[in-house]
């Protein structure tokens, strides 16, 4: 007979790693991150995109997460801790209080602006 695992708890104190993929946002985790009301700058996400899309050096953009908390308030957070290589771009969000402010689900999306231009992922 086979042994049952009991299902793991993620652990909260790794950083969530979220993948840009052409425009949609995937995770590294297999559940999804928990964050709590009222928090405020106590939780990073990391980001991994591409540098180049359709042509355009995400490099030389300016970076943004927009978000929608679950009030349907919306807001921005520039982020200016950016590294780059050859092929990716990797940014760390600090999730403000803002996006906090009510129990329920907040969706985000990553932008990448400047020079006339706006290129946005889906919403997650």
């Amino acid at each position: 007979m086979a042994k049952l695992e009991k299902p793991m708890c993620p652990d909260m104190t790794k950083t969530p790693i979220f993948y840009i993929r052409n425009r949609t946002i995937t995770t590294n985790l297999q559940y999804p991150d928990v964050v709590v009301t009222r928090d405020n700058k106590s939780r990073n996400f990391k980001f991994i995109s591409p540098k180049i899309f359709d042509g355009a050096d995400l490099s030389t953009k300016q970076v943004s997460v927009e978000f929608v908390n679950a009030l349907g308030q919306s807001d921005q957070t520039i982020i200016d801790n950016i590294t780059t290589n050859e092929d990716d771009i990797e940014f760390v969000w600090t999730i403000p209080g803002e996006a906090l402010v009510a129990s329920g689900n907040m969706e985000f999306d990553v932008c990448f602006s400047g020079d006339d231009y706006s290129w946005h992922t889906k919403p997650y």
